[in-house]
This record gives C-alpha cells, structure tokens and sequence, in this order.
C-alpha cells in the first residue's frame, strides 16, 4: 500500500516540498468517502467535507502543495477543486457554510488531472485517484489547529476518500441538510462515519525563515565588532 508521494510513477514523478503533516490515510485504509462538491441544479447544491490537522510548534510553516486521494461515482476523476483552510472553533471550522471564502484563512483554486492509483474502492468500479497540487503558499503557525476542506467545483459526482477510525474528527456542511453548522460525519452519514473518520490528504512545505530584520540586526552587530577591532 502506498500514498500519494510514494505513488507516483517515475515518468510523472514532481519533486516536492517536505511532508509536514501526514493524516496517515493509506489506499488501503478507504472505507468510506462522502461528496465534497458543488452539484449543478435548481437550487445549487454545495457540499463540504473538512478534516484538522495540526503542523509542529516552534516554527511558522508554509504550505506550499497539497496532496488527497478522492473517486468520482461516473469515473471521470475531477479537475478543478477549491481549496480552503480554515482557523479552528471549539473543534470545528470557523465559518464556511453560505460563502466559504470569506470565512476561510485562505483559499486556492487548483486544475489537476488525477492519477489512477490502480485500486478501487472497497473491490467496486469505482477507481480511488491520487492528486497533488502546488499552491501560492499559505503560511500557518505551528502548534495551532486549523481544518483543510478541499472540493471539486466541476465534478458534481466526487467525493473524498475517508478512512472509519475512532476519534476521526471529519466535519461536513451541506446546504441540502437541515444544519446551518458544521456535523460531524458521524451524526450526518452514521452509516459510513459511525465513532468517526478522517480524510486522506497530505501537506508539504517549509518552515518561514526568520524575519529579515533578525538578518539586518547581525549584520549591523557585525559591523559594529569590526569596528571595534579596527579601532583597538
């Protein structure tokens, strides 16, 4: 069993960033997935799934790419996803439901063509697709929980891959449910996230330098020791 940066071929192989936090979702842990996806109709229908993560403390990060497993139910992998991080609430995301970028931390907006990881989900037709994405950075403190809500805006029929495990903290948020608040998965699809699920995703990146003027304030000691010397 592999996950996405061990997944890919040689031929597509892309060199990334450092995995700074790993939600430990393998191909073969998928046994359940919920639609996370803008469906077209009268009314418009916009469905969210978001799962937290924490990044190590001691150091402000910069995610620079972001990597999921997902699968369409007509098996045509989507290309174009929304993707929002959120700051955390009492254990859930802040904000998101009715207009989910301006209540998020950052948004990204990301084309990608999905590879076909050769497995399916749960022995069906439905082939389980790894992707991953470069994103402008966004930059997070370490130590801090924030949530991750990645949705396809053009395949209506997509869904997050999801692994059942107890203490999974996933959140969802449908406008075609009843709640106007983020649910756990396990009190809106009790059959598939009964005690909890977490979603598969990886993030990679780099710790933020130290600012520029921690640079600037050792030069100027530098300068002002040579000149000490000079002066001795």
């Amino acid at each position: 069993a592999c996950f996405l940066l061990l997944c890919f071929q040689s031929s597509q192989a892309v060199v990334f960033d450092d995995v700074i936090y790993d939600n430990d979702v393998l191909v073969s842990d998928i046994d359940a997935a919920i639609s996370s996806a803008t469906i077209t109709g009268t009314p418009e229908i916009v469905r969210q799934v978001a799962d937290d993560f924490v990044l190590d403390s001691g150091s402000t990060w910069s995610v620079t790419d972001v990597h999921w497993l997902g699968y369409d139910i007509i098996n045509n992998p989507a290309s174009t996803f929304n993707i929002y991080f959120y700051a955390n609430n009492n254990g859930k995301p802040t904000g998101g439901p009715g207009d989910p970028s301006a209540t998020a931390i950052a948004t990204r907006s990301v084309n990608i063509t999905g590879v076909d990881t050769g497995e399916t989900y749960l022995g069906s037709d439905f082939k389980i697709f790894e992707y991953g994405a470069f994103i402008d950075p966004v930059e997070l403190v370490g130590g801090l929980t924030y949530w991750l809500a990645i949705q396809s805006t053009d395949g209506e029929n997509w869904v997050w891959a999801l692994d059942r495990r107890d203490g999974g903290n996933a959140q969802f948020w449908g406008s075609d449910f009843t709640t106007d608040n983020w649910t756990d998965l396990g009190d809106a699809f009790s059959q598939s996230c009964f005690g909890g699920c977490s979603a598969a995703f990886q993030l990679t990146g780099v710790p933020v330098p130290p600012a520029l003027w921690l640079f600037g304030s050792g030069l100027i000691g530098l300068v002002g020791i040579a000149r000490r010397k000079k002066a001795a």
